[in-house]
């Protein structure tokens, strides 16, 4: 996200001072592309992360709800949490005997 701010900042600021205008139109209409296939993205990864804690017996119920609110609204922070909480950590722990 933060790279995403800082080039669209650098080619509005190149535009506005006349560098690079003529290149700014066909690199933004790639980054344009990049950007719609990284929502498209975070979309479908909020919706295997709501699925998989509705459905998932490792968060306790009380906290289910908690869970998908915070997965919807909080999302590009709250997916690493979940992911190593959730998804990695109960794979790589060695089956009990």
């Amino acid at each position: 996200m933060g790279l995403f701010f800082g080039f669209i900042g650098y080619f509005f600021v190149a535009a506005s001072q006349g560098n690079n205008a003529s290149e700014f139109p066909a690199t933004f209409k790639y980054l344009f592309v990049l950007h719609l296939l990284t929502i498209l993205l975070m979309f479908t990864l909020i919706a295997v992360y709501v699925i998989h804690a509705y459905r998932t017996d490792l968060i306790e119920n009380e906290r289910r709800v908690l869970w998908v609110v915070i997965l919807f609204f909080g999302n590009m922070i709250a997916f690493p949490i979940y992911w190593y909480l959730y998804l990695w950590r109960p794979l790589t722990k060695s089956p009990s005997p």
